[in-house]
């Protein structure tokens, strides 16, 4: 993933419904400035509903088809 992909993504997530409710899953080794960069291109893109977790429980694995090449 890169990040400009990730904002195309979530402008895309927003014109389809700007209230659906964005989960982050935030883990103890993320880096602060990434949250914040990445909480400010949700408000960009029009997401409202955004919630921010710590469960390192859940392990991200994207699916193959939206991955950058």
């Amino acid at each position: 993933w890169n990040f400009q992909d990730l904002r195309a993504q979530l402008v895309k997530t927003a014109q389809i419904d700007p209230k659906q409710t964005l989960i982050i899953n935030c883990g103890p080794s993320a880096k602060h400035q990434k949250l914040v960069q990445l909480l400010d291109a949700c408000t960009e893109a029009g997401l409202t509903s955004i919630n921010v977790v710590n469960d390192d429980t859940v392990k991200f694995i994207p699916d193959p088809g939206t991955r950058s090449k």
